[in-house]
């Protein structure tokens, strides 16, 4: 993943627009601006889709981007498994776990999301096992 950072003089505050490991846009967060209405649609309307594309869709504005550290920290992971069981078993797990099998397993949160949802009956395995088996690593069909 990769999250940037942008400023310009005409909002206050940052946005931050972030693209996953192959490189497509997956978040823009306006939050934390004075945007809106027509600043907003401007703004999206210039994200690109594509991460190489990003320099030169802001290469006319007054934009500064900055490119930012793209941390994936437990909470993110805990919210967004949304199985609230065994949290005190599963830090230790997820401490071990490098950066890329950090994002790794949060990014495959959705796919398994998906298959449950597809399959019906199966009910979601606790957070815990989720990490020590690295089910992301698994080809949910």
């Amino acid at each position: 993943m990769r999250k940037f950072i942008i400023t310009s003089p005409s909002f206050t505050g940052s946005a931050e627009i972030v693209f996953n490991t192959a490189g497509v846009l997956s978040v823009i967060d306006i939050s934390q601006t004075n945007m809106t209405g027509y600043l907003v649609d401007q703004f999206k309307h210039v994200v690109p889709a594509q991460v190489d594309l990003l320099e030169s869709a802001f290469k006319k504005s007054k934009a500064t981007i900055v490119e930012a550290d793209y941390e994936v920290n437990f909470e993110m992971f805990w919210e967004k498994y949304n199985k609230k069981i065994n949290k005190k078993r599963c830090l230790p797990i997820w401490d071990k776990l490098s950066k890329p099998k950090k994002l790794a397993a949060l990014m495959g949160i959705v796919k398994y999301d998906r298959f449950l949802a597809y399959k019906g009956n199966r009910e979601k395995l606790d957070p815990e096992n989720y990490l020590r088996n690295e089910a992301w690593e698994n080809e949910w069909r």
